[in-house]
């Protein structure tokens, strides 16, 4: 999906990622937000997990996802069906 992302220039970008753990984590909130722990900006535009690009340092099968429903992050076998939410750095072309 990534790669499909740069291969078309999406939204005029052609470096997008999928986001660390840490990137995702600053988007949890304390309070829900229409039912997900995420900053309300997002909330409407939301599902309840999402996969981090972190893999298990001792189980490379083992990913991090960012669960919003639960406000937390968790490992998960890469076979576990999840979503991404990709991130692109800003820079103009």
């Amino acid at each position: 999906y990534v790669k499909l992302l740069n291969d078309e220039i999406y939204c005029g970008f052609d470096n997008w990622r999928i986001p660390t753990k840490e990137e995702l984590k600053t988007l949890i909130t304390k309070n829900k937000n229409d039912n997900f722990y995420i900053k309300k900006p997002l909330s409407k535009n939301t599902d309840w997990a999402y996969w981090s690009s972190n893999e298990d340092i001792k189980n490379g099968l083992i990913a991090y996802n960012c669960y919003f429903n639960y406000g937390d992050i968790r490992t998960e076998s890469k076979k576990f069906k999840c979503y991404v939410r990709c991130v692109t750095n800003f820079k103009v072309r």
